[in-house]
């Protein structure tokens, strides 16, 4: 796994035990989920323009020289989907009643996560590619 997508995966982790045990907590909050949005907004910026900002290299630079030059690069679905994951949190914070936004925007990468799943468990290359 690329180690932007580590470090959102454990944002979003950690945010989402934050807004439950400490819901006063909000800033901690926000930093965290508009840290992933703002990650996978410039990811997909960077795929759908062909410039590359240098997000891959902005944490993994300690550990270039030890694994290798090239420390990968998130997926553009991965991406999508942090997007989709920390607005739609976002969303739940601003808006409490919001159920149905809410409950879409978390479908969307369950099923693009269980879609690349069964695609690798049955051996179909084009659709575990996502």
């Amino acid at each position: 796994m690329q180690f932007n997508a580590a470090v959102c995966f454990v944002l979003l982790a950690v945010c989402g035990a934050i807004k439950i045990l400490y819901p006063e907590r909000c800033v901690v909050f926000g930093i965290g989920v508009t840290f992933v949005l703002t990650i996978g907004l410039l990811t997909v910026f960077e795929f759908s323009s062909g410039i590359s900002l240098g997000i891959d290299n902005a944490f993994s630079t300690v550990w270039d020289t030890t694994l290798n030059h090239y420390p990968g690069r998130m997926s553009l679905i991965t991406a999508i989907c942090f997007v989709a994951c920390s607005s739609a949190i976002v969303m739940r914070a601003l808006r409490p009643r919001s159920l149905a936004f809410f409950t879409i925007a978390h479908t969307f990468p369950m099923s693009l996560g269980l879609t690349s799943l069964i695609g690798y468990l049955l051996g179909i290359t084009y659709i575990s590619a996502l």
